[in-house]
């Protein structure tokens, strides 16, 4: 997509500031300054909060940015050269009261020339178990023994053996402050629809302002639809 939009795509640049004006807005980044029609930030709220608005964002909208949370986890990967679970009738998927992993997902892709099996680990868990110990938080090796035995436990012995092993550590992109996003009791029903409302000539996209799979890709495509029908209509 970033090859056919060409030039027009824009790296390494953050904006920094965004203000409203009587018949355009201007963006200002890193690298460009772009005056514009309307804009859509696409962001967590979270990170949203970083940028500075001019006029000030409403009363609804700032709070969420405020209280908006980043969760801390990292993304597990274990590849196999085959899904051999489905061998053995199980889907790959698990919701579970491990000590390590409390939700695992089949990753592979859909002719199964691979298997992979997903997983999120880190402290959005609920229980005092599922949330990473001393030694895992800063140990990758330990993380991945963990990741594994769990894997074991779930679907045997040949989980415990795959072909390669990949992390994501969402703490490390300088941009994102995290991933898996929640919010505070209260702030849903106090602030309803404030995530996603535009405010004068900025519209907001990205999967946490989805109305269903809120934080899936499903929810992100659907958010980025709607955000372009507002902006659509508006013009």
């Amino acid at each position: 997509m970033a090859k056919q939009l060409g030039r027009r795509v824009i790296l390494a640049s953050p904006v920094s500031e965004i203000q409203q004006r009587a018949s355009d807005v201007l963006v200002i980044s890193k690298r460009i300054d772009v005056r514009c029609n309307r804009v859509i930030v696409a962001m967590t709220p979270a990170d949203a909060n970083r940028i500075r608005f001019a006029p000030q964002l409403p009363v609804g909208r700032a709070i969420v940015q405020r209280k908006w949370a980043s969760g801390t986890e990292n993304k597990l990967f274990a590849v196999y050269d085959k899904p051999f679970w489905r061998e053995a009738g199980l889907n790959g998927q698990a919701i579970t009261d491990l000590p390590t992993v409390p939700y695992i997902s089949d990753n592979s892709p859909p002719d199964g020339s691979v298997g992979i099996l997903v997983a999120f680990m880190g402290t959005a868990g609920s229980g005092p178990g599922l949330k990473w110990s001393g030694a895992i938080l800063n140990d990758p090796a330990a993380r991945k023994a963990a990741f594994l035995s769990d894997l074991v436990t779930l679907f045997g012995p040949k989980a415990g053996q795959p072909t390669q092993y990949l992390e994501k550590d969402w703490l490390g992109e300088p941009w994102i402050a995290g991933c898996v996003n929640s919010r505070p009791p209260g702030l849903l029903t106090q602030y309803t629809s404030a995530a996603r409302d535009p405010a004068g000539r900025v519209h907001w996209a990205g999967t946490e302002t989805a109305i269903l799979n809120e934080g899936y890709m499903d929810g992100a495509v659907s958010a980025g639809e709607r955000a372009a029908k507002e902006v659509g209509d508006a013009l």
